[in-house]
């Protein structure tokens, strides 16, 4: 496959738009998560867990009383059903899913079986402490890992947690590039994940999730925001972005799900071979691994 995808980001102060020559095929933009599901921008851990249902209906109250963690606010937050956390209807813009990804996997199989391990996904450990999942992405072009935050985004986290497990992302490519060294008070950022290899931002498998994004105001005050390393998306079907400079214009505008902790430099290499007349660079292998944080579910907020 030969081709080079070079998008270039025009901030407005909203919204992001992403282009390059192409028009017709190539010409995107980041889309404002105000106009696809705004109803349901996180305003607090207690606004999104009033509504959501108890992780499992099958547990019996000596249970409840073995661990009563799992009667707090934030156990409900981090355990949303899969119903619950998935958007009734396609957003705008996004196209059906494909049969197949481009690495020869059924999208029905995967969907069907990302729905089923979705509830055997846990963020808690079992003393109650916030249990996070540590990502490593192997590329062609280096090895990464990211830290993903379920007490930010939790359904996107655990949607990319249970594609990664599937081997979802096995085979798949970064294939977008946004800014530019050269216009340096522009953001930069690499994109890639989706099934069919072609930066559509929308791709999915079936199923898109309910945005979680925090208020700019709130983001400040757990200290998140676009930067160096920051890993977000639109909505999670399938794509995610890693940021590679400062981009304040972007927040309160995408789910921040984690941060690249460990050789950041390897996303720096994608974006310049992005920028080059060559494939572009491939997802070996991503996998997980489990961090207790040590946080006890009383004391998150």
């Amino acid at each position: 496959m030969q081709r080079t995808l070079c998008v270039a980001l025009v901030c407005g102060v909203i919204t992001a738009l992403l282009g390059c020559g192409d028009e017709t095929e190539r010409a995107r933009s980041f889309p404002s998560q105000r106009e696809v599901g705004a109803s349901h921008t996180t305003s607090s851990v207690s606004d999104q867990a009033t509504s959501a249902s108890a992780p499992s209906e099958l547990e019996s109250e000596n249970a409840r009383a073995r661990a009563p963690w799992k009667q707090t606010t934030m156990y409900t937050f981090l355990h949303q059903p899969f119903e619950d956390a998935i958007q009734p209807a396609p957003p705008r813009g996004s196209r059906r899913p494909p049969d197949i990804t481009i690495t020869g996997k059924s999208v029905g199989k995967l969907f069907e079986e990302a729905k089923r391990r979705w509830p055997e996904v846990s963020f808690v450990t079992p003393t109650g402490n916030l249990r996070r999942p540590i990502a490593t992405m192997e590329t062609e072009l280096g090895e990464m890992e990211i830290t993903l935050w379920p007490e930010i985004a939790p359904n996107h986290v655990r949607a990319f947690v249970v594609l990664a497990e599937l081997g979802y992302y096995d085979g798949l490519f970064f294939e977008v590039r946004v800014g530019d060294r050269k216009e340096g008070t522009l953001p930069r950022a690499i994109g890639g994940g989706s099934p069919e290899a072609q930066g559509q931002t929308s791709a999915s498998i079936g199923f898109w999730l309910k945005p979680e994004i925090l208020l700019p105001e709130q983001a400040r005050a757990r200290g998140i925001r676009h930067q160096p390393g920051t890993m977000f998306c639109p909505w999670l079907g399938c794509f995610f972005y890693i940021a590679l400079s400062e981009a304040p214009m972007w927040e309160g505008e995408f789910v921040t799900l984690g941060e690249v902790v460990r050789n950041l430099s390897v996303a720096e290499r994608i974006f310049d071979r992005l920028g080059e007349e060559s494939d572009p660079p491939q997802i070996r292998r991503v996998t997980v691994r489990w961090q207790d944080t040590g946080k006890s579910l009383y004391d998150l907020r």
